[in-house]
C-alpha cells in the first residue's frame, strides 16, 4: 500500500478524481423515487459527487475548502487523540497512515491501523453533546459507518474502532476518549463496490462530454 501524508502535495494529487472513503456515503445514498431505486440509478447527490470528480480529472479543479470551527477543532485535536489512543487504549501496535490509493479509482485515509487488522478512525466533535450521545447510545452520523466500511474494503481489515475524543473531559477527571467497534459487513461492502462501478462509468462519461465541449478547434 502506498501512503501519503494528509495535507501533503502527494496526498492532494493522489486524491484528485478519486472517490474517497470520507465521502463514500454520497454514493450509497439512495435516490428519492422507488422507480429510480429499482432501476439502480445514482442519487442526485451521488451524481453531484461524480461531477466534482470529473472536473478534478478533466481540468485539475479542486473543490474549495469549506472549513469551519468544527473542522478546525477536529484537525487540531486529532494528532493528540491518536497519541492518547495509542498510549492508553490500544491493545496492539498502532501504525499511523496517510492516504492509501486502491487500484485506479478509490482510496482512503485511515487515521491509523491497529495490529494490522483494525481501522482506527478518530473523531473530535466540537459540540460536546455529540460526544456524550456517542458514549451514552453509540450515536454517530451514518456517514462514519460507510467511511469505515470503505476503509476496511480498501485495506482488507476485518474490524474498525470509531473513537470519539473530548479533551475537556481531562480537567473534569474523566477519560477523554471512548470507542465502539464496527465489524466488516460484506453486504455493505458489495453495495459500495456496486455504487463505485456505476459512479466511475458516470464520471468518465462526464469527463468525455466536458472535454469534448471545451476542446479548442484551431
Amino acid at each position: 500500500m502506498n501512503h501519503y501524508e494528509q495535507g501533503s502535495q502527494e496526498w492532494l494529487k493522489a486524491r484528485a478524481g478519486r472517490f474517497t472513503s470520507s465521502e463514500i456515503y454520497r454514493l450509497v445514498t439512495q435516490p428519492r423515487t422507488k422507480a429510480q431505486r429499482e432501476a439502480g440509478e445514482l442519487s442526485e447527490g451521488a451524481k453531484t459527487y461524480c461531477f466534482e470528480k470529473a472536473c478534478a480529472v478533466a481540468f485539475d479543479w479542486q473543490k474549495p475548502f469549506e472549513g469551519n470551527y468544527a473542522t478546525e477543532h477536529g484537525n487540531d485535536w486529532e494528532p493528540i487523540a491518536i497519541d492518547y489512543y495509542d498510549k492508553h487504549m490500544a491493545l496492539f501496535p498502532v501504525e499511523r497512515t496517510g492516504f492509501i490509493p486502491h487500484g485506479d479509482i478509490p482510496g482512503g485515509s485511515p487515521d491509523a491501523i491497529e495490529g494490522g487488522d483494525t481501522i482506527i478512525e478518530i473523531k473530535c466533535p466540537a459540540n460536546e453533546m455529540n460526544f456524550f450521545k456517542f458514549v451514552a447510545d453509540g450515536e454517530y452520523p451514518e456517514q462514519y459507518y460507510w467511511q469505515v466500511q470503505d476503509l476496511m474494503r480498501i485495506t482488507g481489515c476485518t474490524s474498525a474502532r470509531l473513537v470519539y475524543f473530548n479533551p475537556n473531559m481531562v480537567e473534569k477527571g474523566y477519560k477523554p476518549a471512548y470507542a465502539i467497534e464496527i465489524k466488516r459487513n460484506e453486504e455493505d461492502i458489495a453495495r459500495i463496490e456496486e455504487r463505485l462501478e456505476k459512479a466511475v462509468a458516470y464520471r468518465d462519461k462526464l469527463i468525455f462530454d466536458l472535454q469534448n465541449k471545451l476542446t479548442l478547434n484551431l
